[in-house]
């Protein structure tokens, strides 16, 4: 008797969710639905997380790095955004000095990754736009590498410095500043007396 009055409320029960509309799937959810939403949602963060760092890495590989000197407040090695002008890299390095030769640099000029820019003082002569543009590429009207300003491909027109060496001797610049005197490129790794007795008649620093 037991048994058939179960059987009989269990059958009541189902009619009437039955005829409220309600199925038997929505009573066997076992929480998939929210643990499938949790996943896309972690999925689409990690993918957004991935694109951040990609487009931070592109950010970086957009700079260059340049020397600004003379009459500058702080003179320096300055890391500035690849689209850069001169007027900025000069901002960074405190601006000019009441002392500077204004109007002798195109503070307008596009920058290039190891380039110097050298504010001159108002006593000094001005210097030409062909000996501007030598000082520039790094190489000098004498024939010799400025290793303060040149590029790789520059570095590596001398004898003995390959592509690692140049770029060894370009890392070491932007790290510690410009070269003071041509010995100073014993300090890169690599680079010794026997090395640089055969550079010295063909290197400068300006």
């Amino acid at each position: 008797m037991k048994r058939w009055l179960r059987m009989i409320v269990s059958i009541g029960i189902i009619s009437m969710l039955t005829a409220c509309g309600a199925g038997p799937d929505q009573f066997l959810d076992n929480g998939t639905g929210d643990t499938y939403e949790l996943s896309v949602t972690e999925q689409t963060s990690k993918e957004q997380d991935s694109a951040d760092s990609v487009h931070e890495t592109e950010k970086m590989s957009e700079s260059v790095y340049v020397y600004v000197c003379g009459a500058v407040a702080v003179p320096g090695v300055y890391e500035v955004s690849a689209d850069s002008r001169i007027y900025e890299a000069v901002e960074q390095a405190g601006g000019m000095l009441d002392t500077a030769k204004t109007e002798a640099v195109n503070l307008a000029e596009p920058l290039t990754d190891g380039q110097m820019i050298r504010i001159p003082f108002q006593w000094e002569e001005a210097v030409t736009q062909e000996e501007a543009v030598t000082q520039n590429s790094g190489l000098q009207s004498d024939g010799k590498v400025n290793i303060n300003t040149a590029s790789a491909e520059e570095l590596m027109t001398l004898k003995g410095i390959g592509q690692t060496r140049a770029e060894q001797i370009i890392a070491y610049r932007e790290k510690h500043g410009a070269f003071t005197s041509i010995e100073g490129i014993m300090e890169v790794d690599g680079i010794k007396k026997g090395t640089f007795d055969k550079l010295k008649d063909n290197i400068t620093v300006q």
